[in-house]
């Protein structure tokens, strides 16, 4: 807005440059970036959800899934080394970058799920 006023009429301005979009993994989850790390992953761990399998849940088996790609996706942001050139405050934002990439992941699969029941957020 300009003074009030919309500074452009459409919705989607012209950019020189293309959205990233979700991939068919991500899809399923309604996360983004999750695609490349679905298990079996080879710098992961085998899963990180344990007995998903056994649930008689299908959703919870399906979003189980997402959270063992969720896991695997920071478990390889957040592995690093830490040398004589690195600092504390660089350590910590490589480690809170995909932490909070993480977090937004999760809660987007949660709400993706569609088993959160919340028709008047006010009365939270």
């Amino acid at each position: 807005l300009n003074g009030g006023v919309p500074v452009s009429t459409t919705d989607k301005p012209d950019l020189d440059y293309s959205y990233d979009q979700p991939g068919e993994f991500d899809k399923t989850c309604g996360t983004f970036g999750l695609d490349a790390f679905q298990l079996p992953h080879e710098e992961c761990l085998e899963k990180y959800v344990c007995d998903a399998p056994l649930s008689n849940d299908p959703g919870l088996k399906s979003f189980a899934k997402c959270v063992d790609a969720m896991d695997c996706h920071m478990m390889t942001g957040m592995t690093t080394n830490a040398g004589p050139s690195d600092t504390t405050i660089g350590l910590f934002n490589y480690h809170m970058i995909p932490h909070h990439q993480n977090a937004v992941n999760m809660a987007k699969a949660l709400l993706h799920s569609g088993v959160l029941d919340c028709p008047d957020l006010t009365l939270e």
